[in-house]
């Protein structure tokens, strides 16, 4: 008797669990353990086996040659900050492979100072400096720092330093081939054991692509639960070490941009609505307002200048200060906290919870789509589509930089990913009409779907609410044509007498959400769709501002292709440069979202292949059915999802790079549609039963699997380093330098 695809697909899903998964992943764990193993204690603590027989000599100050430095009891005073250096040469002659500074008993202010170095050799008689090009950061707090790899290719080094004038370099003697300890680093074993778990669970050999999605699975449940545990904690690692909650609070002077940042901005707005103003409580110059262009930047300078304050990112309409970002997270957090506690609460507490919340809301949308239409989605792929958008979306920019900027962008992100979520959710389908595909034949067709009026109500109210947060993420809501098209036209559940509730329920949040808002912004600046940002005070004009055409596409190019920096140098992962025919405005970037963000993302490339017409009967036999139409529907409507997608996502991309410029943060505002289409094509591409059966087919798709393992893995550690990327918003060198050096000092053995 020969068994069905579902039959098989029982017995394998009957005898994975936890404990028949480690069975079958073991030697990978094993091995992949070991490796990491190796690393650590070999590879990353190679200088402490180089230096096991060290010859160490100690150098005081007092036998250095300075030049532009003076030594003090504290350490070394910089007299002249373009020449200060020091040179080290070793007694008897012996090559210099690692030094170690020796600090000083200086005050703990002195030490608390980070110190950028660089070193230059001589070799044998030759008097000219050989330079390694690349500045790198001492922190006299932390020991690691405090050793460097000399390379062992000479016996005479100059070590110049870049410190202000009058600057104390905090060390009293220099040694020469230190014996360099041990380091255990747990941070470092994390990582490493990431990778690890990641190569098990989504490895092309793993069973997790080889059964078929199930809710009711507790293994599934739990690999899936765990995996968005692991999200939220490496969210509040990078939350954390950016010291985001301390760092964005309070007036700052931008030096540079000679105005006054208020990185409490959502905090004033909270205490203006709370007080019955929709302006903010901030000072005016009177030259400020005087001005008949207010707006033009080089004529706000002098006002600066002579002691006013002029605060930067802020709408400026009739004399009055207003915060021209949306006003809906300021309801949702900043108010009823200032309610509760009298005080104006962080906006980078607003940005993690946003991103925590929008992590959950991920996973559970990412599964939604595969329950909902996939028959033969694994529990694998889906756990590479919640990565996928857990890194890939552009929300770990936010996640770092967590200022008021962030604030409505992380919280549109979790509105959005929810309100998708709880519109799939509307759709429910009678259990007597999802019959599963047979022996590789497409499904039947089915029964209407019924539409839920409280979920497509909650739906549509998150959306909704993305008019006055970030209105660039209600581009979403025209995902609803594709989804609920069969709804409204073939099954006549909604826009119909028998659906009426529910199509109530689908709009009314709209009307109830918009006309507020509307009105809020009437209030303000006199018109019912002016939000404020054209009153902005920036670094340029914009109510006067032009954009070339030619210029606009640049800057679409660069937020989707523009090539990474990289080099054998840590952080490794380095700002690119973003030339321009005529100007616009731009902030450092990292890479563009196909290079740098969501390299997977190119699987979004496929889609006209996945759905075209020559490939209809294979597809639709790996679809559940939607509705009267079946896996037909399904497989037209799904199509529609992607078209609409990229048609949104095109649109965003024009209106951000028209309108605003490049900057990183933006790459959020369209990053999700795009994960959201590469995980269709990654169900479409991985069919389960496909994967277990073998053949050729399985071969492509267990490649195409081992793709996306090392793309997330790659993703993995780009995005970790990026982190400590030098030049970009909220460096680390100058904002965390301890956690800068702390994963600096894992590369010492590289010279």
């Amino acid at each position: 008797m020969v068994r069905t695809g579902k039959e098989q697909h029982d017995e394998r899903m009957e005898c994975l669990g936890w404990r028949s998964f480690l069975h079958q992943r073991w030697k990978i764990l094993v091995i992949g353990i070991l490796a990491a193993a190796f690393l650590e204690v070999g590879l990353f603590n190679l200088p402490t086996w180089q230096t096991l027989g060290a010859r160490t000599q100690t150098v005081p100050s007092s036998e250095m040659s300075l030049t532009g430095l003076e030594r003090i009891p504290g350490g070394l005073k910089v007299t002249n900050p373009k020449t200060e250096s020091i040179d080290i040469a070793s007694k008897d002659g012996q090559l210099i492979r690692f030094l170690r500074f020796v600090n000083s008993d200086a005050p703990a202010g002195v030490l608390d100072v980070s110190v950028n170095y660089q070193l230059a050799d001589f070799y044998g008689h030759d008097l000219t400096q050989h330079h390694t090009g690349t500045w790198v950061g001492l922190f006299p707090r932390y020991s690691r720092s405090e050793y460097i790899n000399a390379g062992g290719i000479c016996s005479h080094l100059r070590v110049l330093f870049q410190a202000p004038q009058n600057a104390v370099i905090p060390f009293s003697a220099v040694q020469i081939n230190p014996r360099v300890p041990y380091s255990c680093n747990g941070l470092r074993i994390a990582v490493l054991l990431t990778l690890v778990l990641l190569l098990a669970f989504l490895g092309p050999g793993s069973p997790l692509w080889r059964v078929r999605l199930e809710t009711r699975s507790a293994f599934q449940v739990s690999v899936l639960a765990i995996a968005t545990l692991l999200i939220l904690a490496y969210y509040g690692f990078i939350w954390g070490v950016s010291g985001s909650v301390t760092e964005y609070v309070g007036l700052h002077f931008g030096a540079g941009f000679e105005e006054w940042f208020d990185y409490n901005q959502y905090g004033s707005l909270a205490d203006a609505l709370v007080h019955g103003r929709t302006w903010l409580d901030l000072p005016v110059p009177r030259q400020l307002a005087a001005m008949k262009n207010p707006y033009d930047y080089a004529a706000r300078v002098p006002i600066v200048e002579h002691g006013g304050k002029v605060f930067w990112d802020h709408a400026f309409y009739h004399g009055r200060y207003y915060c021209y970002f949306g006003v809906v997270p300021a309801v949702l957090f900043f108010v009823p906290y200032q309610l509760m506690t009298g005080q104006m609460l962080p906006s980078a507490v607003s940005v993690l919870i946003c991103s925590l919340v929008g992590a959950v809301f991920a996973t559970l949308l990412m599964v939604r789509v595969a329950e909902l239409w996939f028959q033969q989605a694994s529990p694998a792929a889906v756990l590479a589509a919640v990565l996928m958008m857990g890194m890939g979306s552009g929300i770990l920019y936010h996640v770092f930089t967590a200022s008021f900027y962030s604030v409505p962008e992380s919280c549109s992100y979790m509105l959005t990913l929810g309100g998708l979520w709880c519109w799939l959710m509307s759709l429910r389908q009678p259990e007597d009409s999802a019959r599963p595909a047979r022996g590789g034949e497409p499904a039947k067709a089915g029964k209407p779907v019924h539409v839920s009026a409280g979920w497509i109500f909650a739906g549509s109210a998150l959306i909704a609410l993305d008019f006055g947060s970030r209105p660039q993420y209600l581009f979403s809501a025209l995902l609803a044509v594709p989804i609920f098209w069969d709804a409204v036209f073939h099954d006549r559940t909604l826009f119909s007498r028998r659906g009426l509730r529910a199509t109530i329920s689908a709009i009314i949040p709209f009307a109830l959400v918009f006309l507020p808002l509307m009105l809020y912004n009437k209030t303000r600046f006199g018109s019912l769709f002016s939000f404020g940002a054209n009153y902005n005070l920036t670094g340029f004009d914009m109510v006067h501002a032009k954009r070339t055409f030619l210029g606009t596409l640049s800057v679409m190019w660069y937020f989707l292709f523009q090539p990474m920096n990289l080099n054998m140098q840590f952080p490794f992962v380095n700002c690119t440069t973003m030339p321009f025919f005529s100007w616009h405005p731009s902030e450092p970037s990292e890479g563009g979202l196909f290079t740098f963000l969501a390299p997977f993302a190119l699987l979004v490339f496929a889609l006209p292949w996945i759905f075209s017409r020559r490939r209809r009967s294979s597809v639709e036999a790996i679809l559940k059915p939607a509705g009267a139409r079946g896996t037909a529907g399904t497989r037209m409507m799904l199509a529609g999802v992607c078209l609409t997608g990229a048609a949104a996502v095109l649109a965003v991309l024009f209106l951000d790079s028209y309108m605003c410029g490049f900057t990183e943060r933006y790459m959020n505002d369209f990053g999700y549609l795009i994960i959201l289409m590469t995980a269709i094509a990654l169900y479409a591409l991985t069919p389960a039963d496909e994967m277990a059966a073998g053949g050729e087919l399985a071969h492509r798709d267990r490649l195409l699997a081992g793709i996306v393992c090392a793309l997330l893995a790659y993703v993995f550690l780009v995005q970790f380093f990026a982190v400590f990327t030098v030049g970009r918003y909220g460096s680390l060198l100058t904002q965390n330098p301890q956690a800068y050096t702390y994963v600096a000092d894992w590369f010492l053995f590289m010279d």
